[in-house]
């Protein structure tokens, strides 16, 4: 496997992992907010790191909308947690179908490297947030 595919493999891996954490997150929330408080969490700090590897203008909204969720309680106020998610989804589809344009298997490896923002410590990161979701979600405290 050469770099472009590892790279093209960590892409899809993260969109995978990106799109699970926003329906958990929505599931949580629905539920009963606070029962599932550990798993939230875990999220936000997700959601915070996901946030940093998308692009500026989507990173910039989406941070602004997360912040704005975090200051409001979820009991009395869960659609500013909706609008979060939305428009987290909404960044995420944006960032990964730029990334997936035809011809794109034919671009040079730092072209890859540039658009994937992608390192040794963002893939570490990454599955290390998504691990402890995972942890949570198969024994929930």
């Amino acid at each position: 496997m050469n770099e472009i595919q590892l790279i093209q493999q960590q892409l899809a891996t993260e969109r995978q992992h990106f799109s699970a954490v926003r329906e958990l997150f929505a599931a949580a929330l629905a539920a009963q907010p606070g029962t599932e408080e550990s798993l939230m969490h875990a999220c936000v700090e997700y959601f915070e790191f996901a946030l940093m590897r998308l692009p500026t203008p989507q990173s910039s909204t989406g941070q602004a909308r997360l912040k704005a969720a975090r200051t409001a309680d979820a009991v009395t106020a869960p659609w500013r947690w909706q609008q979060f998610l939305e428009a987290f989804g909404e960044a995420c589809t944006e960032h990964f179908n730029s990334i997936d344009v035809p011809g794109a298997h034919r671009e040079s490896v730092l072209h890859w490297r540039s658009v994937a923002r992608l390192d040794a410590d963002a893939i570490v990161g990454e599955r290390e947030r998504f691990a402890r979701i995972q942890a949570r979600v198969s024994s929930p405290q």
